[in-house]
């Protein structure tokens, strides 16, 4: 009698041994793929994965999401990009990598619709209708 529970225990292994051996259905993983973003960082448009620069750029949809409306937000984007108010209300300073402006003339560039913008007065308070914010970090010269 226990011969016979041990033959029956000993072929019930085997057969869930055989079944953990069995091959598994392969499900096929849809492949995830980023929207390519394009950037101007060089005068020209390129894919931002392609280009030598370090460069921090989103789109409308993420200033959308981000709720970017004014240029105080945009040190939303990059680690090392601080813009903050005036106190008075009067214009917005943008600090970048300890860089900041303490008067009226900028220490960062700041170009919109490529026209350079040489003075903080002249910085737009609200952004509207924006297609993309790219931020260029290390040392640049005049785009």
């Amino acid at each position: 009698m226990m011969k016979k529970i041990g033959i029956q225990l000993m072929v019930l292994c085997m057969i869930t041994m055989v079944s953990y051996a069995q091959e598994t259905e392969d499900t096929e993983k849809e492949a995830v793929t980023l929207p390519t973003l394009t950037v101007t960082a060089q005068k020209r448009e390129e894919v931002l994965q392609k280009v030598p620069i370090a460069v921090a750029s989103i789109d409308s949809t993420k200033t959308e999401e981000l709720q970017i409306s004014n240029i105080n937000e945009i040190g939303r984007i990059s680690p090392n990009l601080k813009a903050y108010d005036d106190g008075a209300g009067l214009f917005p300073l943008i600090a970048s990598r300890g860089l900041f402006t303490i008067d009226e003339v900028p220490v960062v560039g700041v170009y919109v619709d490529d026209v350079p913008l040489f003075t903080t007065t002249s910085f737009p308070t609200l952004l509207t209708d924006i297609e993309r914010i790219e931020v260029l970090r290390g040392p640049q010269g005049t785009l």
